[in-house]
């Protein structure tokens, strides 16, 4: 695939060289060089690990810096329809186990992400 080699050049699993255009042009203007492709790893040791993504306060992780979950939504929401529908199709396998190995938090505000509103089993 021609566009293989670029889009992993931008830390990207796969996708087209339109792919990663746009988002290096998204990186550029909203975020820094590598912010979706960290943001799609760290995502994916998330939904695969057995604990909840860092909350972002200083106390639970003094280091963490962004929402991994909410970068990468905010890309599906600015990116032209077809490339952020690609950057779902890498996205989507990820929810789903986010979603098979979390539950509903009861407890969790109405207002807050969707993912924010879910806990591990």
């Amino acid at each position: 695939m021609p566009g293989a080699s670029r889009t992993r050049r931008r830390g990207l699993p796969s996708g087209s060289n339109a792919l990663a255009a746009a988002i290096i042009r998204l990186e550029r203007e909203r975020f820094w060089p590598g912010a979706i492709a960290l943001a799609l790893r760290r995502w994916a040791q998330y939904a695969r690990s057995d604990s909840s993504p860092p909350c972002g306060c200083p106390a639970c992780d003094p280091f963490y810096l962004e929402d991994e979950r909410q970068i990468l939504e905010t890309a599906l929401h600015v990116l032209p329809v077809r490339i952020a529908r690609e950057l779902r199709s890498l996205l989507r396998p990820l929810d789903d186990i986010f979603l098979a190995r979390t539950s509903p938090d009861p407890f969790a505000a109405p207002d807050l992400p969707w993912w924010r509103r879910r806990s591990h089993h």
